[in-house]
């Protein structure tokens, strides 16, 4: 083995080796190799990845928005959910997202009603068997619009 291979072989990277295998033609144009001692350098770790138990993940913001009594507007959040936690009343809609969003002006109520489901819903066997379940349903009732005409008389 000659001297420039001994040097080669004394590297500690694969990866350099292969490098320079290949990058320069004649083993004498190969540049000389350092080793150097890692095993008793200390270097500073962020440590193990470990999953704590006892860390609460936030809830992204999925939270009731408007709470009973407030006044809201139309295309106003009243509810962002995972799921049905909270189901949608009078004057208000669902999206996709399980949003509830107001459809009118008008002052936010909650209730907590009887469930009375579709017949394609899971939940309809169980209540068709006589268990009562209840829910969290928000209702957005309209400000009354009175009559503030003054009448004309035509001519």
């Amino acid at each position: 083995m000659s001297a420039s291979m001994k040097t080669i072989s004394a590297c500690v990277c694969r990866n350099v080796k292969r490098h320079l295998l290949k990058n320069f033609s004649s083993p004498q144009y190969i540049p000389a190799c350092t080793v150097v001692k890692a095993s008793g350098i200390k270097r500073p770790g962020k440590g193990p990845v470990v999953n704590k138990p006892d860390f609460i993940r936030p809830a992204h913001g999925r939270k009731v928005k408007r709470l009973d009594g407030q006044f809201v507007h139309r295309g106003d959040v009243l509810v962002t959910q995972n799921g049905l936690n909270y189901y949608p009343g009078e004057n208000v809609e669902i999206e996709r997202t399980n949003r509830l969003v107001a459809m009118c002006d008008g002052t936010v109520m909650i209730t907590t009603e009887t469930l009375n489901p579709y017949q394609d819903s899971p939940l309809y066997a169980p209540v068709s068997q006589g268990t009562e379940i209840k829910r969290k349903f928000f209702h957005v009732y309209p400000i009354p619009l009175h009559g503030k005409f003054r009448l004309v008389n035509e001519v």
